[in-house]
């Protein structure tokens, strides 16, 4: 009997029913267009195929989604990647925009410009300057200005415009963060493969040997990579990301908690109750009480 799908509500842009979305999807709105009718309260929430960035320049907040509980004062970029759960509270002056950009079009920009990147989970990125915020103002308004006209070399200028304040933002990062960007090699793309592989598949109660049958390694390979990049095994990674979707439906859905463990592929509420407690350090009854007085 097919499982139900994931009972968490799934929207194209807030409020919009779902629908399939084009590969070059770019929509850009001030905040207050979609936040003020709900009084700056938006629920949790996901999309599957849009991410987005938030220019706020005032106000605070905070975004609660999955483990992440980030609050925000002031000037502030917040990243919101596809497929991350996530809900706001604004405060009732706040101000800012929101660009939304299908992953088929961000994927196709940070494989040609490699130099950028979009941070995996959600994020909050302090502007602490008026210099910066200034910039990046420009960059959103001429976006804008583009997406809402049809003038000649249109697309050669949204493409212009959304790569600088890309760049802008990527280099705000990296003074604030002080990354050190080395080389992709051979084990970080086996690992991106491998996290591919269990997103597609992790509430299928798989033994590893499918993931090497599909990846085409052996089990040492796979454990070296892993632990060379994520300092963690295969198994265990398979298994936070189960659990990662165990917390979305204990927090975000009315489901049972037996409910619950089916949805992610266990079929015994009492050993998925006992691996959630032993891996979390709260019982999935606790977790969910006590998330949901922080929300």
């Amino acid at each position: 009997m097919p499982k139900d799908p994931t009972p968490i509500p799934r929207f194209f842009l807030f409020g919009e029913a779902p629908k399939e979305v084009d590969h070059n999807f770019l929509h850009l709105e001030e905040i207050k267009d979609r936040s003020a009718p709900l009084h700056g309260q938006i629920r949790p929430h996901m999309h599957a195929d849009l991410n987005h960035i938030f220019l706020i320049t005032q106000g605070a907040g905070r975004i609660l989604g999955d483990d992440a509980d980030l609050h925000f004062d002031g000037s502030h970029i917040l990243f919101v990647p596809a497929g991350t759960v996530h809900g706001f509270a604004f405060s009732h002056d706040i101000l800012g925009y929101v660009l939304t950009i299908a992953s088929a079009h961000l994927d196709a920009l940070l494989r040609t410009h490699i130099s950028l990147a979009f941070p995996p989970a959600l994020q909050a990125l302090e502007i602490s300057d008026r210099p910066t915020l200034h910039g990046l103002r420009l960059w959103i308004m001429r976006l804008g200005r583009e997406l809402f006209w049809e003038a000649p070399a249109h697309m050669a200028a949204v493409e212009a415009n959304l790569l600088g304040l890309m760049a802008d933002i990527h280099r705000l990062s990296h003074r604030q963060i002080r990354m050190v960007e080395t080389p992709v090699g051979p084990q970080q793309r086996l690992v991106a493969r491998f996290r591919e592989h269990i997103e597609a598949r992790y509430k299928e109660p798989l033994a590893l040997n499918t993931y090497l049958a599909a990846l085409r390694v052996s089990e040492t390979q796979l454990r070296y990579a892993c632990q060379k990049v994520g300092q963690n095994s295969p198994k265990q990674m398979i298994l936070d990301r189960r659990l990662i979707e165990a917390k979305r439906l204990l927090l975000y859905s009315d489901l049972s908690i037996s409910a619950c463990c089916r949805q992610i592929g266990f079929d015994d509420p009492a050993y998925f109750s006992r691996l959630f407690t032993r891996q979390t350090g709260v019982s999935p009854r606790a977790y969910r009480a006590g998330r949901r007085q922080i929300a």
